[in-house]
């Protein structure tokens, strides 16, 4: 299944006579193809072993744990779509050099790390239907993760949720009836409420944040003079509806969709007027840790 490749500059000697595999990166491990999916935990173990050699006592154990935590869940996340991945890409280097990454993160730091995430990132790339553009997308999304603090990741869900939940409708009804426009938005905003409850955080993150968010490629600043508020977005959306401006779209919003006018109104009050978009690599982490949530569905049924 797997077979350990040790040069000699890597062994360790440790107490009790025994021998510690020192290494950095996945290519001191091979793993062949055939392997099962109740192989993970032991492979993780093996990374753990390899990477950390030298951690004592305390360290060791919390080290350990959070890898231990790491590698249940990775194994638990691939056995629920064992029906859609290729087991077989875990052979992968690019696969293994991940994963190898990821356990070093997830030993180092723990929750921090955001191994859930971690785990949603490692698993679309080894869905059958990743291509090599989206597998390249969650390589960069797995470099950014530990860059991130948790409110960062609500932050991102938010802008996300901004720049891409227009919700669908049929511009050929009769929109004419205020009540049946009213009636459509609050049916919206109890969506809205839904995808966005679980990350009230974002609301912690200032506009110095947003512009870090920006530095390390999470979101697309446009600042010339015609770039747009989220208000003038949403109601350029619902046009077809009569809604032709922002003020309507407001009253309409305080009476029926308050959740969905707040949204709106704290991305215009935090960025003044400019256009922060979300990065291709911005999108996959807000849509990795929709799927973790497992509102991804509830998106994209009204979009």
């Amino acid at each position: 299944m797997w077979n350990k490749k040790v040069p000699n500059n890597q062994e360790q000697a440790v107490e009790g006579g025994s021998i510690a595999l020192q290494a950095e990166q996945i290519n001191d491990v091979t793993i062949n193809n055939g392997v099962l999916i109740t192989e993970i935990i032991p492979i993780c173990n093996q990374l753990f072993d390899m990477n950390f050699p030298r951690l004592r006592d305390e360290a060791a154990k919390v080290a350990l744990e959070n890898v231990h935590n790491f590698s249940i869940a990775l194994q638990a996340n691939l056995n629920q779509n064992i029906e859609n991945i290729l087991l077989e890409k875990l052979a992968d280097p690019d696969i293994q050099f991940c994963l190898n990454q990821s356990i070093q993160l997830a030993a180092r730091f723990g929750e921090k790390a955001h191994p859930d995430l971690l785990i949603k990132l490692i698993n679309t790339k080894m869905l059958e239907s990743t291509d090599d553009f989206n597998n390249l997308i969650c390589n960069q999304a797995i470099e950014i993760v530990p860059k991130l603090v948790s409110k960062h990741i609500d932050f991102i869900v938010f802008i996300y949720l901004l720049d891409t939940f227009l919700p669908s409708y049929e511009k050929e009804d009769d929109w004419n009836n205020d009540l049946k426009v009213e009636f459509f938005l609050g049916n919206i905003n109890e969506i809205i409420e839904k995808l966005i409850l679980p990350f009230s955080q974002y609301e912690r993150v200032d506009l110095k944040e947003a512009k870090y968010l920006e530095s390390i490629g999470i979101l697309i600043h446009n600042n010339n003079h015609f770039a747009y508020r989220a208000i003038d977005k949403h109601t350029h959306h619902y046009s077809a509806m009569g809604i032709k401006e922002e003020d309507i779209l407001n009253v309409i919003l305080e009476n029926s969709a308050l959740t969905y006018k707040k949204l709106i109104d704290n991305y215009d009050n935090l960025f003044r007027g400019h256009y922060f978009g979300i990065s291709a690599i911005g999108e996959q982490i807000a849509i990795s840790t929709l799927k973790n949530y497992g509102l991804y569905e509830l998106y994209r049924s009204y979009i």
